[in-house]
């Protein structure tokens, strides 16, 4: 594969270890009645990101995308988060292209299902790592649409590892599900985790995951998460229900939370630059929870729960 892809196809069936796999630079979608892919297959588009792009390290930082890429010896120098928890459709940034290389960032995979995606075996789009002297690139994009996901297969956008001496590890990058029974998948098979960076570089940052059960409108933050200041204002007013339970997300910018039913938060620890988090659902529950903003506004139709 090479380039921007779409497939229309009534199913698409992977058995006996087949793979499909990148050339350099993958943007693949994928419209299907059924998807299924076997034991030992493989849906592979690491490293077919971006070389450069909007979240590219500068003086040997790793690429950004749904993660800070890791700083080298000074701050500032990994690749910046951009794109949208809910509907990731971009490619991963590189690192830094005038040292070591610049290793891509993970390409991108639609999955857009009107049937079941059954996986059990790898798709993957992370970033590359372990090529040149350079520091890691951000993980791509997994976007997710099916009736129901089943299989106890992985789904992997983890940041590039740095090989490179003093250089930042990849950014994660972003899956986002939406199913019926997304509240019972196992989130231990999504992988969003930070590259690595070597000696005095920094690791990268966890990217992102969301889980949409379109059924009872639930969303479920998944491992790494965290959010723009423009992903949950109004267009997510459709999804009833935002749960975070024992996660620590992070708020990027000042927020709005726009839910028509409930808020949820629970042993949950809210941090990052948000100088103002605005929450509007008809009930709000904050259990053990700790939000780290400067300024929380609560709007709310019946109850606030702050047990």
């Amino acid at each position: 594969l090479n380039g921007t892809w779409y497939w229309l196809v009534n199913s698409l069936v992977l058995t006996n270890s087949q793979i499909i796999t990148k050339m350099t630079r993958v943007n693949l979608t994928i419209s299907a009645s059924k998807v299924s892919i076997f034991s030992g297959s493989i849906i592979n588009i690491t490293g077919a990101g971006y070389r450069g792009g909007i979240g590219t390290g500068t003086f040997g930082g790793g690429g950004g995308y749904g993660g800070k890429g890791g700083d080298t010896t000074a701050s500032d120098q990994g690749g910046k988060p951009y794109g949208s928890v809910l509907t990731p459709l971009f490619m991963g940034s590189s690192a830094d292209i005038s040292f070591g290389g610049g290793n891509r960032g993970g390409g991108k995979l639609f999955l857009n299902v009107s049937g079941n995606i059954t996986n059990s075996g790898i798709i993957v789009a992370s970033g590359q790592s372990g090529s040149g002297n350079g520091a890691g690139g951000a993980g791509g994009s997994i976007y997710l649409v099916a009736d129901n996901l089943f299989g106890e297969g992985i789904y992997s956008v983890s940041g590039g590892t740095s090989i490179g001496l003093n250089r930042g590890g990849g950014g994660g990058g972003r899956i986002a599900v939406y199913a019926n029974n997304s509240n019972s998948l196992d989130l231990t098979k999504f992988n969003v985790s930070k590259g690595i960076g070597l000696t005095a570089g920094q690791n990268g940052d966890d990217g992102t995951t969301v889980l949409v059960d379109v059924g009872s409108g639930v969303m479920i933050a998944g491992p790494g998460f965290s959010a723009q200041d423009t992903d949950f204002n109004g267009s997510v007013s459709a999804i009833g229900r935002f749960q975070v339970s024992d996660r620590n997300i992070s708020i990027l910018n000042s927020s709005i939370f726009n839910f028509t039913t409930s808020i949820f938060f629970s042993n949950a620890n809210i941090s990052g630059t948000a100088a103002r988090i605005t929450m509007q659902a008809n009930t709000i529950n904050l259990s053990n929870a700790v939000i780290g903003s400067r300024d929380l506004v609560i709007l709310l139709g019946s109850i606030f729960d702050d047990t």
